[in-house]
């Protein structure tokens, strides 16, 4: 029982720091977000799904393969597949085979989903004003760098594995 009381102890030290939790931030912060994009994202595309534009958003303008999406969306290959379906089926993407090596298909925003993520894009951008104006444009762009580097600090630690 003296084993579940120091347990405790040490989770309630830890608890007592949860408003300034680094995990618990970031989950909160995420969360508050995919609900905004969701709210300003849903009339451009109706049924949304966030993951359309996290997938769309990789695709670059002339085309991308799917190894390459897969990179920069930290996506299984494997796990692509329905959400290519999906976005092939509302017509947001448009697959063509490859020039340059037919074995693999060329991911390709339509036109519908270019207008899809010109909105994404402007929609973000207004967020991020707003946020300027809340916080400064000096502490929003410092944010933005320690995240930055917090990012490729992981990227460098995976490249490891």
């Amino acid at each position: 029982m003296n084993g579940g009381r120091r347990i405790d102890s040490e989770l309630a030290a830890f608890k007592q720091d949860d408003e300034k939790n680094w995990a618990r931030i970031l989950s909160v912060a995420k969360k508050h977000f995919d609900l905004w994009a969701h709210k300003q994202l849903e009339p451009l595309c109706s049924p949304f799904k966030l993951s359309y534009v996290h997938f769309i958003a990789n695709v670059n303008i002339n085309g991308s393969t799917n190894s390459e999406v897969a990179q920069q969306a930290l996506i299984a290959k494997q796990a692509m597949g329905k959400t290519i379906k999906e976005l092939e089926e509302r017509n947001l993407i448009v697959l063509e085979k490859s020039a340059d090596d037919g074995r693999c298909n060329m991911i390709k925003m339509s036109e519908s989903g270019k207008e899809l993520m010109l909105g994404a894009y402007k929609e973000c951008h207004d967020l991020t004003t707003e946020y300027k104006q809340l916080v400064g444009e000096e502490r929003f762009e410092t944010a933005v760098e320690v995240l930055l580097e917090i990012i490729s600090y992981h990227e460098a630690m995976a490249k490891k594995d």
